[in-house]
């Protein structure tokens, strides 16, 4: 009974660690890639295309497995979107979701063409010694889908 305690201790103890300590660095992270990505994936051919090594940076093993399997998708599930405007950026803001002990980000932006803002949900988990996005979520659709 003792060690189960102390085991829910310890997880709450990270739990709380990666809100406090974490949390900052991982949504400027997420944010810097989001700019980057949304820039580079807008610009017309010839563009760079967004190296491996990056993807592999931001995202979990998981999710970019996943991704080169899903060869029927009809939008980025980074983005979760078919279409997307680098005009995005300048309104993008990144933010944890409740007390990010879920490791849940809320991504924000202005879309014009509704006249309002829109929001992608981004999951991170601890991988290699770095936080990882490993799940997208766009008005309750997730990328991979699942828990």
């Amino acid at each position: 009974m003792k060690y189960v305690i102390l085991v829910l201790v310890c997880f709450s103890c990270s739990a709380t660690a990666f809100a406090q300590t974490d949390t900052k660095a991982t949504a400027e992270s997420i944010k810097r890639f989001y700019c980057y990505y949304m820039i580079e994936s807008d610009n017309p051919p010839p563009h760079k295309e967004v190296s491996k090594d990056t993807l592999r940076k931001y995202f979990s093993v998981s999710f970019l497995k996943k991704m080169r399997t899903d060869r029927e998708l009809d939008y980025d599930p980074i983005v979760h979107a078919q279409d997307y405007d680098k005009e995005f950026v300048k309104t993008l803001k990144v933010s944890k979701c409740g007390d990010g002990s879920d490791g849940k980000f809320c991504i924000s932006y202005w879309y014009e063409a509704d006249k309002k803002y829109d929001s992608l949900y981004v999951y991170v988990i601890r991988e290699a010694g770095a936080w990882k996005i490993n799940k997208t979520c766009h008005e309750g659709d997730c990328y991979p889908a699942g828990k």
